[in-house]
């Protein structure tokens, strides 16, 4: 059985844009990042390299990627070194330090080879993942037992910039032969991230999103009459309507239960939690189940065109 490889590009510095698509094998990818050059230069001269698998005929950016062969993940808000390797040690992954980094303030990349690549359509549900794992807890002390569970407070711990399938990163450099550095990797046994696929929940609300989208471009129906009017009958349509109502939620993916439409894609927090009365007597306005995280309401008008 042959070794795994992932997909890499190099590139020579920031601005190279240039698409030369390779394979590298665990033993290359620890060699390329986890020793460090010098520069004292500008740092856009640092060669780079993305976990990017290109579709022929296009140059870098997220618009040419096809699929992602790695998670990488910038930590540069203070976040200790050691929280990060408690995090992500239970399957193969490499960590170095970047060019800012120092040891009163770390700053350091986490890169995670997957089991297999994952397609840039679906690349945002597997970030949202990485996002919700690697949360910083920020009230421990508030929480004495599992019924305090929903008083918890989190706080992001990676970059949200690195979320873009078309991002680059340095290669490990410092700027001096003394500058501080650290770089580690590690290779327990059970197979590479995403061999179970734990970000199939957010895959789910993720295509979920994708289908609501493609239904909204076709909610409310073009009207022969100027754009105000239009809008201003889709709106007491909506209000008044039992069963525009009901149609507004079926495109947008809901499900009609009793005298409620449920399971509509939240636009606030993702998840199918938005309910509103099909009986506008009741009340009008669309609600998220998730009170204390999310807490969007709105009107059916502007979930519709959310």
């Amino acid at each position: 059985m042959s070794a795994p490889t992932w997909h890499v590009v190099p590139f020579a510095h920031t601005w190279d844009r240039e698409i030369r698509q390779r394979e590298a094998t665990w033993h290359q990818l620890l060699g390329v990042l986890t020793s460090f050059r010098v520069h004292t230069g500008d740092k856009k001269q640092i060669p780079a390299w993305s976990p990017a698998l290109y579709k022929e005929g296009h140059t870098r950016g997220k618009a040419g990627v096809q699929a992602l062969s790695c998670l990488v993940l910038d930590y540069d808000n203070g976040t200790p070194i050691e929280a990060a390797l408690d995090c992500w040690g239970w399957r193969p992954g490499i960590l170095h330090t970047s060019y800012s980094h120092t040891e009163q303030a770390p700053r350091f990349r986490v890169i995670m080879p997957l089991s297999q690549p994952v397609p840039a359509e679906d690349w945002p549900a597997v970030y949202a993942w990485a996002e919700r794992w690697s949360a910083n807890l920020d009230n421990p002390h508030e929480l004495k037992s599992p019924e305090d569970y929903h008083k918890a407070r989190h706080s992001p711990a990676i970059d949200a910039a690195c979320k873009d399938p078309g991002r680059v990163f340095y290669v490990p450099a410092v700027r001096s032969e003394e500058a501080a550095r650290y770089a580690v990797a590690w290779h327990p046994d059970g197979g590479y991230l995403g061999t179970h696929t734990p970000w199939a929940r957010q895959l789910e609300t993720h295509r979920a999103q994708l289908e609501a989208r493609k239904r909204r471009r076709t909610f409310p129906k073009r009207e022969s009459m100027p754009w105000a009017a239009a809008r201003r009958r889709t709106k007491q349509r909506l209000r008044l309507d039992p069963q525009a109502r009901e149609e507004l939620g079926q495109r947008l993916g809901g499900s009609a239960m009793g005298d409620r439409m449920r399971q509509v894609p939240c636009p606030g927090c993702g998840s199918s939690s938005v309910w509103w009365f099909l009986n506008p007597d009741r009340k009008t306005r669309a609600e998220c189940n998730h009170r204390n995280s999310c807490g969007w309401s709105g009107s059916l008008l502007e979930l519709g065109a959310a």
